[in-house]
């Protein structure tokens, strides 16, 4: 796994800094644009953390880095069956995984009880809490059988699966059960940790 070319890619998650994305853009005025676009994002999701009453809801706004984690896997619906077994387990709540998506969607490293969708131009962007994300993936792993679908240690902090890995682990996963729900677990808790670590938030392309 590993060494793809840039492309399109189903999953692809990083926890880095705010904005980094805008740093990324080509050409000062657009990242001088994306900079301000991103300040105005910041503040409306630290208003609604405030009518929550979440403490300092802007940290996670002005904390720097590097990108410590990036997870990349060109596959569609990676977190699918993770999200249909969570479903299935009556008496677990798991609104952060849950009432969320893989695209244009973050994480923050901030404790709030449900996740929030702020109203952003023509689109309302999904904020969940690393926090809770991270306990209602523990509890889902208790549920889960134990036979994991990364060695020990997990995935790596830069990870790329392409489409010919998937292949192989599609094998995998026909002998496997539950195969693509460890899978995506695995991925979701190495972003949340990360994110707990750095105080940085989890940001979906």
């Amino acid at each position: 796994m590993g060494g793809a070319p840039e492309g399109v890619f189903g999953f692809d998650a990083r926890v880095e800094p705010f904005a980094a994305g805008a740093r990324r853009a080509r050409g000062w005025i657009r990242s001088w644009r994306g900079r301000a676009r991103l300040r105005r994002l910041g503040a409306a999701v630290a208003d609604e953390l405030r009518r929550r009453g979440v403490g300092d809801p802007t940290g996670w706004t002005r904390a720097s880095g590097a990108c410590a984690v990036r997870l990349r896997v060109e596959k569609l619906g990676v977190l699918e069956e993770l999200r249909r077994f969570a479903r299935d387990q009556t008496d677990a709540r798991s609104p952060h995984l849950l009432e969320h998506r893989e695209r244009r969607a973050y994480y923050l490293p901030l404790d709030f009880e449900r996740p929030i969708a702020v109203p952003w131009e023509d689109d309302r962007i999904p904020f969940g809490s690393a926090v809770r994300l991270e306990r209602e993936l523990e509890d889902l792993r208790r549920r889960l059988p134990s036979d994991d679908a990364f060695p020990a240690g997990g995935p790596a902090e830069h990870l790329v699966v392409t489409a010919s890995d998937i292949s192989h682990l599609e094998s995998q996963a026909m002998t496997r059960p539950l195969f693509w729900a460890r899978f995506g677990l695995a991925l979701l808790n190495k972003l949340a940790r990360a994110s707990l670590r750095t105080g940085l938030p989890v940001v979906f392309d």
